[in-house]
């Protein structure tokens, strides 16, 4: 028979409710956003993004279908012991023709949070990317001078 910590171990970490993907969306979007950045998005060979959070790999992309691209993410557990095991939001399917129209409101509001993290997390990649360019130049400046100083010293 389990003892009572261990059934309080067991049952603890289990929420009341389903979390659901729109809640983890629009969590990846705010950690995405917020200004301490306690999310950051690295650009992938394949056009994509990828992050790691609590030993989760979360990979963002796109596919190219007949009626258009649509974005998805993927998780799957970093660690040895559980490879394999993935999970993955799709950008539900749009069945409107001359605009945006969803199955249900669930649906269009997962549409909206992946269209917005996709900007999110590229314009994160774009505005480091940016500082690093713009950070180098004044290193290299220092270097340069440094080098050049130890030069005509020597001469």
């Amino acid at each position: 028979m389990p003892s009572l910590s261990s059934t309080r171990l067991n049952t603890a970490w289990r929420p009341a409710m389903p979390i659901s993907d729109n809640y983890v969306v629009q969590y990846l979007l705010q950690g995405t956003r917020s200004s301490a950045g306690p999310i950051v998005w690295q650009d992938t060979d394949d056009e994509g993004y990828v992050t790691c959070l609590n030993g989760i790999r979360v990979v963002f992309d796109s596919i190219v279908t007949r009626t258009g691209s649509r974005y998805f993410l993927t998780f799957s557990c970093a660690a040895s012991t559980c490879t394999g095991v993935k999970v993955q939001v799709v950008e539900p399917v749009n069945v409107g023709l001359f605009r945006a129209k969803y199955e249900n409101e669930d649906h269009r509001r997962l549409a909206e949070l992946l269209q917005e993290l996709s900007v999110a997390i590229s314009q994160q990649c774009s505005a480091r990317k940016r500082s690093g360019v713009q950070g180098a130049d004044p290193v290299r400046e220092a270097l340069y001078r440094r080098l050049l100083d130890s030069h005509s010293s020597e001469t």
